[in-house]
């Protein structure tokens, strides 16, 4: 018996489960990387659907307006932890202040959207995350695609009414 795996196999793998038509999404840079490019200046609300920003998964987490564009602390993921970054993530993305999307009347505020357990103390240790959940007892989720399981794509705190999406970590539907 061989230990390695087929890379047919492996493609098979990491290929999206959903079979959904997918409609021409971009990465937050292709969609113009700003506040102005993807933001209803009336509402501060998404201008146009989010979607998973895996290649071949049709799965919509947004609908456009249902998300608040937010300018806060840094995201809480930890680069170390379980997950690999999304493939259309930047990597100007790890500075103190950053924009995300927030939801409110999470998890129902969500087309789409997977919950991860919570996340265990000696994972979620980096600085931001230790920053951001403080002293109080609430544990860190992790948001993933629904569908094929990529993340993590944004975070909420167990119990919360809110939840965040990284502006980074997710594709825009331009149309």
């Amino acid at each position: 018996m061989t230990d390695s795996i087929p890379p047919e196999a492996i493609s098979a793998l990491l290929a999206a489960s959903s079979s959904k038509a997918r409609p021409g999404v971009r990465s937050f840079n292709q969609a113009g990387s700003s506040e102005e490019s993807l933001v209803d200046p009336s509402t501060r609300t998404n201008l146009f659907a989010i979607y998973c920003p895996r290649d071949g998964c049709g799965c919509m987490l947004l609908r456009k307006g249902d998300a608040k564009w937010v300018i806060g602390q840094a995201g809480l993921y930890d680069e170390s932890g379980p997950f690999l970054p999304p493939p259309l993530l930047s990597s100007s993305s790890h500075t103190s202040q950053t924009a995300y999307w927030e939801i409110d009347n999470s998890p129902f505020g969500f087309e789409n959207a997977g919950f991860s357990r919570n996340i265990p103390d000696s994972i979620a240790r980096s600085e931001a995350v230790q920053k951001a959940l403080g002293s109080g007892a609430k544990k860190l989720k992790y948001l993933i695609c629904a569908d094929c399981d990529l993340g993590p794509l944004g975070w909420t705190l167990d119990g919360s009414k809110q939840a965040q999406l990284g502006v980074e970590r997710v594709g825009y539907s331009l149309s």
